[in-house]
């Protein structure tokens, strides 16, 4: 996993990969809010949600070649606040793909996502 530190709060920072997401035209699948559903529960967990966004035209191509990379799809990236307080934002990079499932003839789709999030995760901590 890649993790950058953010020096925005959860929530700022959500809402800024939010916003960087609507304006890429990323169609965002789900926000999942680990910390709010502990707290449903009456449990506490430090702040943290997920990202999980995506474009279906590239992770079509991927799944067609082998379908087995549809547990990775669509993409994640995960924003919590760790025990010294701080905000981290994480990802995992999709070139790791390329070995555990065998993309090879998709492989430059999966460089185009390794990219895209690294500039994603920049933008939202610059």
């Amino acid at each position: 996993m890649l993790i950058k530190h953010s020096p925005y709060s959860v929530t700022e920072t959500a809402d800024r990969l939010q916003k960087i997401l609507n304006s890429k035209g990323m169609h965002i699948f789900a926000i999942v809010d680990h910390s709010g559903g502990a707290h449903k529960v009456h449990m506490e967990l430090r702040e943290e949600k997920v990202f999980i966004f995506g474009d279906p035209k590239i992770g079509t191509f991927l799944m067609q070649e082998n379908p087995l990379i549809g547990i990775e799809l669509p993409l994640k990236i995960l924003i919590w606040q760790d025990g010294q307080n701080l905000t981290q934002v994480g990802y995992t990079n999709p070139l790791s793909f390329i070995d555990e499932y065998g993309i090879m003839k998709n492989a430059q789709f999966l460089l185009k996502m390794s990219d895209g999030l690294a500039q994603i995760v920049s933008e939202v901590i610059e």
